[in-house]
């Protein structure tokens, strides 16, 4: 089927995101089949058969097809393997550094053999999809068309066109914008001199005044300022939170460092160990353990498969990234302080206290080096070829000294012997570009010979002028060196003339400073507990961030996007570089500090200290919204909180304080709404205390429950609107069915009773009983309504769900049971009303014994199991996301799993909880779109030390 003319010129305008690669003999049905249902998904898909003729028209018109295409699907049908057209569509693909995403049949692909044809040019460790022989005529199963799309990371055609002509409508806009330009002109400008006198006090680190200048300017601030919401973001971001955090159980973080891909995290610590975490979630991957004293460093291999790591206990060892093995064991006669791999991952150097320095292969007797002193750090140069090592001048007294040498890795032979200023901590940086060598006092041009001081125009050896020690350097990609004191001071020079060209100054001893990738930012860590960014080309500190301890070390993602840092604490913590936002947030490293409500979105919480003092955070950011400052320490009006809940639309918070009194508030400013006490005038004390509340659906009515009975409000007037008197509980649970014309009262240990919030009597009273030595009650841990409002399942410790009409108030009889054994700790309607998820306890005997737990999708109408998973503890939260196409289940071991709702398929890994082993998930739910869930945990040590965690859908 040809395309029209319109879609014909969009295609050559934004290009493509799919280019179909295929073997016509043996690969056209599946390719033309893959071509139609990739164009339904609104892919924008290049198919020869539509767009050219094999033959000499290949070169005009493929090669650019090529170039314009985000991804290649490769058809690897048997006979495209000695294709040699499909072999040069895979060679200028690959040139140009795009993604391609096999499909290969029957594994013909990866079939031992001659490396020839397009298998030249495939990356042996790219994932392939795989189809059985049969799907060449058949067409693409489901399976790898979602796979497709999953992988699929470029912009699509689609978005471009939308933001071009997103593009030319903004330009319209603001040439009829122009005229109005000179009416808030002037208000502009005097917001802008307060912007000016705060960036004037962040310069000099005066964060109180900065904020007051702020808050001035956002006074003055005209409607609809583009500078609004940076100015709000900023105010946010002067209470900032800490940053998440990678833990380790004892002992200090000493190193921290992104992976090659800024994927993962690798830390070092004085417990002996070593561990790699998943950069976006935090989650804990592997922990490497083996080492019988505290590490100097780890390092990643270049392909990020392996880590490197140097021990005080004299040796160094190689692992596995992925499982955490150890691979192999390097021993020295004195601490190894450094490790690290050679550029092609092939080789291991060491370096140690005892002298040498030494090169490690596999199967290979070691190469030993001799340094002539502690060595303390070795860089590879010359691809490889070459390694330097600096040698420790501590206690030195000569004004020259020999700082480090270079060798030969080849034949061992020593190349050049570098003399230089002593140094406190010897270290060498390498730069990028052209290969320098700098230890922050002097600084070497390498040569082919060796290396040459860089000297002046009168043949005079040039040195850096720090005041004190110099403790850290290091080296742009444009031939910039940056050094840092134990006096505090960071200066900039030219490495080709040791020119100064800018310094700034921290309080304290700078332990480490990096340039970013690109050479646009500088970071410092100091022990005045900050870690600071600069730009690198004016020398203004963008942002500050204050840590919980003296920082020693600070390093950039590949892609400058963010930072890890780490000191005398026991973590490691991530940082937004733009921003010094957190990535994540994590409070409560305080156990009295008390994680209290999340708002329906997932983007706002609720913390308290003690239940006084109350903040709003914005829960990706970290940042404060509103709560106790240095300006104001507190809202004494809100005192004893007790329980507090998000509306619906999460504009407003309700709060239930003191002896029953209800106040509302705005979620983003904290500013009072109305409040009102939720217990009549001639009531005793403590007759209004809240066990718990609920909003009705629409948020007009808000539900009370307390010891003895529960009451429903109008929540915009205070005015009662029923009252029912229930069994005096310690604890329980009340929400509103979703028709919000119905209250669900749960009392722990006793019955569930549903109350129309007209009538005084219960609609019905559900509740499960079992023999023991008489008749007992039985928990109802779990309510579930079905969308519509019209059935009502309950379970709980004897492990039946149980079916109620909400009209007649009767059971639903039924001859075929939802059976699976173990209690029910979590259920939920699926939102089309016709399935049900269910997490169970630990089932008895378990999958081949033991405690495993299982969680079930059911369908309603047959009662038969749609699939079933398995866990190692209890299923303790499960929820549906909104379209039904995904469940996600939380497990009382801290895991989160997301499933295909239809058949139980993974989606994505699971993903853990930092510290929450053997603690609670307390709560799970959808974003309204579906994107992100987000949860709320508790430890085992106290269940009010929460947390909360925003997991983005795979």
């Amino acid at each position: 089927m040809k395309r029209g003319l319109l879609r014909w010129l969009t295609d050559r305008l934004f290009g493509y995101d799919v280019f179909i690669s295929y073997r016509r003999k043996d690969g056209t049905a599946y390719a033309a089949k893959l071509r139609e249902l990739l164009e339904e998904r609104d892919f924008s898909v290049f198919f020869d058969a539509d767009d050219y003729v094999s033959g000499d028209n290949w070169r005009s018109k493929g090669v650019g097809a090529l170039r314009r295409s985000s991804t290649m699907v490769l058809v690897g049908s048997p006979d495209s393997l000695e294709s040699e057209p499909v072999a040069a569509e895979v060679r200028t693909f690959v040139a140009l550094d795009r993604r391609v995403v096999p499909i290969e049949f029957d594994e013909c692909l990866s079939a031992p053999g001659e490396i020839r044809g397009l298998m030249r040019y495939l990356d042996p460790e790219v994932i392939r999809l795989r189809e059985t022989g049969a799907a060449l005529a058949s067409g693409p199963s489901a399976r790898v068309l979602e796979e497709i799309q999953r992988t699929f990371t470029f912009r699509r055609q689609a978005q471009r066109r939308a933001r071009w002509i997103g593009a030319v409508m903004t330009l319209m806009l603001m040439l009829a914008a122009v005229g109005a330009w000179s009416w808030w002109q002037s208000r502009r400008e005097e917001a802008g001199k307060h912007v000016e006198a705060a960036g004037k006090a962040a310069e000099g680190d005066d964060l109180l005044a900065e904020l007051g200048h702020l808050r001035a300017g956002l006074a003055a601030m005209p409607p609809f300022d583009d500078r609004t919401a940076a100015i709000e973001r900023r105010i946010a971001h002067l209470a900032m939170s800490v940053g998440p955090e990678l833990a380790h159980p004892s002992g200090q973080v000493l190193a921290a460092t992104y992976s090659p891909d800024g994927t993962r995290v690798l830390t070092a610590g004085t417990d002996g160990s070593a561990r790699i975490w998943d950069a976006a979630s935090g989650d804990e991957l592997a922990t490497l353990v083996g080492h019988d004293a505290s590490l100097s460093m780890a390092a990643w291999k270049p392909d990020g498969a392996q880590v490197v790591t140097a021990s005080f206990d004299k040796t160094g060892r190689r692992w596995d990234a992925a499982t955490g093995a150890q691979l192999e064991l390097y021993q020295h006669d004195g601490n190894v302080r450094w490790a690290c791999f050679s550029p092609d991952g092939g080789a291991v150097a060491t370096a140690s206290y005892d002298g040498t320095v030494r090169v490690w292969r596999e199967g290979v007797a070691p190469l030993v080096l001799q340094a002539g002193g502690q060595s303390t750090r070795v860089i590879w140069l010359s691809g490889g070829k070459r390694l330097a090592a600096s040698v420790d001048a501590r206690g030195a007294a000569a004004l020259e000294y020999v700082v480090g040498k270079i060798w030969d890795v080849a034949s061992g032979e020593v190349k050049a012997t570098l003399r230089g200023p002593p140094t406190d901590h010897a270290q060498l940086c390498v730069g990028a570009r052209e290969e320098f060598l700098s230890n922050g006092r002097a600084v070497w041009r390498l040569t082919h010979s060796g290396a040459r001081r860089v000297e002046d125009e009168d043949g005079h050896a040039r040195t850096t002028s720090h005041a004190g020690a110099v403790l850290c350097a290091d080296l742009s990609s444009d031939r910039r060196l940056v050094s840092a004191a134990e006096d505090g001071t960071v200066i900039t020079w030219e490495a080709s003339d040791l020119e100064q060209r800018q310094s700034f100054r921290h309080e304290a001893r700078v332990k480490s400073v990096r340039f970013s990738r690109t050479g646009a930012y500088i970071l410092t860590a100091s022990e005045d507990r900050s870690v600071t960014l600069w730009a690198a080309g004016s020398g203004r500190a963008l942002w500050r961030m204050r840590g919980a301890g003296k920082l020693q070390h600070a390093s950039f993602r590949p892609d400058e996007g963010a930072i890890v840092t780490c000191g005398e604490e026991r973590v490691a913590r991530i940082w937004h570089v733009r921003t010094g936002a957190s990535l994540h947030w994590v409070d409560a490293r305080y156990r009295q500090i008390r994680l209290e409500a999340v708002s329906p979105d997932g983007t706002r919480a609720l913390t308290s200290l003690g239940g006084i003092w109350l903040w709003m955070r914005d829960v990706e950011k970290g940042t404060s919204l509103w709560g106790p400052d240095a300006e104001d320490l507190g809202d004494p009006e809100l005192d004893g909180l007790h329980v507090a809940r998000f509306h619906p639309d999460g504009s407003r918070l309700v709060l239930a304080l003191r002896d029953g009194l209800i106040s509302v508030r705005e979620t983003e400013t904290g500013a009072k709404v109305h409040e009102f006490p939720s217990r009549p005038k001639d009531a005793p004390a403590g007759d209004g205390t809240v066990l718990d509340m609920a909003l009705s659906p629409d948020g007009t009515r808000l539900a009370t429950l307390h010891p003895g009975a529960c009451r429903v409000w109008t929540l915009a007037t205070g005015e009662a609107v029923g009252v029912w008197n229930t069994p005096h509980v310690r604890g329980g649970r009340v929400s509103f069915d979703p028709t919000g014309t119905r209250v669900l009262t749960r009392a722990i240990g006793g019955a569930a009773r549903l109350w129309n919030v007209a009538s005084p009597s219960p609609l019905l009273e559900a509740d499960h009983m079992r023999s023991n030595a008489g008749y007992m009650w039985v928990k109802i841990a779990v309510a579930s309504f079905r969308p519509d409002g019209g059935v009502l399942a309950t379970s709980g410790d004897d492990g039946h769900i149980r079916f109620w009409d909400t009209s007649s108030g009767k059971e639903v009889e039924t001859d075929r049971p939802i059976a699976d054994d173990g209690p029910v700790f979590a259920l939920q309607y699926r939102p089309d009303g016709e399935h049900l998820v269910v997490g169970r306890g630990g089932k008895r005997g378990g999958r081949g014994g033991g405690g495993a737990s299982p969680a079930s999708v059911w369908h309603l109408g047959t009662r038969q199991r749609v699939w079933r998973c398995w866990h190692d503890d209890y299923v303790s939260a499960v929820a549906y996301a909104p379209d039904g196409c995904t469940v996600a289940l939380a497990v009382e071991d801290g895991t989160v799993q997301s499933y295909s709702a239809k058949d139980g398929t993974p989606l994505g890994r699971p993903n853990h909880h930092p510290g929450t082993k053997y603690g609670r998930i307390l709560n799970l739910a959808f974003a309204p779109d579906g994107s992100r869930f987000v949860t709320v945990a508790g430890t085992l040590e106290s269940h009010s030390s929460t947390r909360a965690w925003i997991w983005r859908m795979p």
